[in-house]
């Protein structure tokens, strides 16, 4: 490698300091993992003072994207390698008290076609707080 890294940016608009600083607790206690999309840190758009997450580029595109392409080319030991990366990233997710709040097939990425990287912690909270409500659930 010639040192240099791709990452992702991800732009947020933040509403309340309190979301933002979820969102930023959560992504540095999780992405210790390999299935956990990486965190590098957050800077600032000076023209708007919108805040930007740096985090890990997955080269893969989303799982339900990956699926709807390639469901009848992969074997079944495919499927269940994918399936058991999802399960161990939600365990580490758990052990480490986070409870995601919005998992589904657009916040799965895939890199390198065969690694899971588990996204979009904004909802995401630690399983000691009070419950989300209901109406606050998006990507369904």
């Amino acid at each position: 490698m010639n040192g240099k890294r791709t990452v992702a940016l991800k732009s947020i608009v933040v509403t309340t300091t309190e979301l933002f600083v979820n969102e930023l607790n959560q992504y540095s206690r999780a992405s210790s993992h390999e299935n956990i999309i990486g965190f590098y840190g957050i800077s600032q758009d000076s023209k708007n003072n919108e805040c930007i997450l740096v985090l890990e580029y997955a080269n893969g595109g989303t799982l339900r994207d990956h699926l709807k392409s390639n469901f009848e080319k992969l074997e079944w030991s495919d499927k269940l390698n994918l399936a058991l990366q999802i399960v161990k990233a939600i365990e580490h997710l758990h052990s480490n008290d986070i409870i995601h709040g919005d998992l589904h097939s657009k916040n799965i990425l895939l890199h390198d076609e065969d690694t899971i990287k588990i996204s979009d912690f904004g909802i995401s909270r630690l399983s000691t707080e009070s419950s989300i409500d209901s109406k606050m659930l998006w990507g369904q």
